[in-house]
């Protein structure tokens, strides 16, 4: 991920959401609905893996209480640089996989859009799983194979994004598998329409140029999105991208409690 989103393209990305703020506010309240639902502890340890600009982040700490201790984790530097900082966020430029926290001392790992970019995924899960407490739990939420977005990625962005977007999405099967290996459970996985709106057309194919570096003509680019991800117009008058995701549900499980046994008994 470091490479992917370094120098230009973490630039573009982060000028992407300065052109419009709240593009992407449906991903944002989804996740904040999601640990609303979970009812976390006020003194809980929160890891944003794949912080990026800090897009999540800034929700977590709008979201959850103060004593909350929030964790950035984020392996592009060039990101990391661009986020806000928040007094009371510990903020790591480090690899994903190795994040150097202390183990057992996480209760939630939080990933938004991030998870493809891991090459090693199960290696990832393992850290993932090291570092959060019994009974800690995971949300990860990213385009998922075999949808529209998982299309448009492929088809679009590998073809126009001047780094390229050769990475892996998963499915629910897929995910249950690396977590097993892992040794995490998997609890869920469900689909979240997470559309993206914007005022104008120019304003949406600006942003998703700028977001995802693409080297193409506006009208091309215009013609692909609709095709591919729809757009429509609210009641309110805005043009609706639509955007997929899927939330993916893990826990690390208490230990089983065996029965005792006698041994030497044949």
């Amino acid at each position: 991920m470091g490479i992917a989103f370094s120098d230009e393209r973490a630039s573009r990305y982060m000028w992407a959401h300065k052109l419009s703020p709240d593009a992407r506010s449906a991903e944002r309240t989804a996740i904040v609905n999601l640990l609303r639902a979970m009812d976390l502890p006020p003194t809980a340890s929160v890891v944003d893996l794949g912080s990026g600009h800090g897009f999540v982040t800034d929700a977590l700490v709008d979201a959850l209480p103060h004593t909350t201790k929030i964790t950035a984790v984020e392996a592009s530097e060039d990101m990391l640089d661009g986020a806000a900082v928040h007094s009371g966020v510990e903020y790591r430029n480090t690899p994903l996989h190795m994040t150097g926290l202390p183990s057992e001392s996480i209760d939630l790992v939080v990933s938004l859009a991030a998870f493809h970019h891991v090459p090693n995924k199960t290696i990832t899960l393992a850290e993932i799983h090291r570092i959060l407490r019994r009974g800690g739990q995971v949300v990860i939420a990213d385009v998922e194979h075999g949808t529209r977005t998982q299309r448009f990625f492929d088809e679009i962005v590998a073809k126009y994004s001047s780094t390229g977007h050769d990475f892996d999405f998963v499915d629910p099967d897929m995910m249950a598998n690396f977590a097993r290996r892992a040794g995490l459970t998997h609890v869920a996985s469900y689909a979240s329409q997470t559309d993206w709106q914007f005022e104008t057309t120019d304003s949406l194919v600006a942003f998703v140029t700028n977001l995802l570096s693409l080297e193409m003509d506006a009208d091309t680019l215009l013609d692909a999105l609709k095709s591919i991800l729809g757009i429509t117009r609210s009641r309110w008058g805005q043009y609706v991208l639509g955007w997929d995701l899927t939330f993916h549900v893990l826990v690390k499980l208490q230990p089983p409690v065996l029965p005792p046994t006698s041994v030497g008994r044949s």
